[in-house]
């Protein structure tokens, strides 16, 4: 049986906010399409159809941050808004120092892959996500 310190210490509960850096490549990202769609002559209509589409797109799906995602060793992760819990770090998780791509696994659930940013979380909870996927 396990102390609570210790417990404690094991803990991790990861509140992620907006990353500057995703947003700033998001942003480059449909500013490049738009040009490269005013560049191509596919007709007045169609370049209006890609040209709203592009920025629906950017607006629609802009990478948002506010989610929790929380780790007990005993129960693995956990993300509470999106009711899943008891996952697993899979296969296909990687991680650099400034980047996770954060793949939980269930049995009886479709995978769940996050890209996280350094600028997404607090220093020492950034420390802390590395520390658990270094084990």
């Amino acid at each position: 049986m396990r102390d609570s310190s210790s417990e404690y210490a094991a803990a991790c509960i990861l509140t992620t906010r907006p990353s500057r850096v995703l947003f700033a490549w998001w942003l480059s990202l449909h500013l490049l399409l738009l040009v490269a769609v005013l560049g191509v002559d596919v007709g007045t209509l169609a370049s209006g159809v890609l040209l709203l589409g592009v920025g629906a797109h950017a607006i629609w799906r802009l990478p948002r941050g506010g989610e929790e995602l929380s780790f007990d060793p005993e129960t693995g992760w956990s993300i509470p808004a999106r009711g899943l819990y008891g996952l697993q770090a899979g296969a296909a998780t990687s991680y650099t120092y400034h980047w996770v791509r954060l793949c939980l696994e269930r049995p009886d659930a479709a995978p769940v892959c996050l890209l996280l940013l350094k600028d997404q979380v607090s220093p020492a909870a950034w420390r802390r996500l590395q520390s658990l996927l270094r084990d």
